[in-house]
């Protein structure tokens, strides 16, 4: 039996500004409960994550950094949902949408519905991949 691991290390982090701007050019949008997410197949041995909340549904620092440290978790415990299946990796950008500050129980739940959309399209191989450069 595979143990699945539950770090979220810094190479498992979309962080690159080239990187964000091709998932935001080239990736696919998916809208899911409280998200929009750019995907984009991408040619790494892991998935990369970025996590958003927009300044302007939320004014204030404390509410932002909330919302993303719940996400944050609940995409760490429910990793194994992505990392399940074929080989191939993605990159995605989670931006919450919802005005309300989740409760992290719903919030759990709803990371989970959207990383089995996520891995469904992996293994579908509906993404858009980046072209791996000459």
């Amino acid at each position: 039996m595979d143990a699945v691991s539950y770090k979220f290390p810094k190479n498992s982090r979309l962080s690159s500004l080239t990187s964000v701007n091709e998932v935001f050019l080239k990736g696919r949008i998916l809208r899911v409960r409280g998200f929009k997410v750019f995907l984009l197949q991408n040619m790494s041995e892991c998935n990369r994550i970025m996590i958003a909340v927009p300044k302007k549904i939320h004014r204030k620092a404390v509410t932002r950094n909330l919302i993303k440290r719940r996400i944050r978790e609940a995409y760490r415990i429910n990793t194994g949902i992505l990392n399940q299946g074929k080989g191939n990796c993605a990159d995605i950008i989670l931006i919450y949408n919802s005005d309300e500050i989740p409760e992290f129980a719903g919030l759990k739940n709803t990371v989970c519905n959207v990383l089995k959309k996520i891995r469904g399209l992996i293994d579908a191989d509906t993404l858009p991949a980046v072209p791996v450069a000459d």
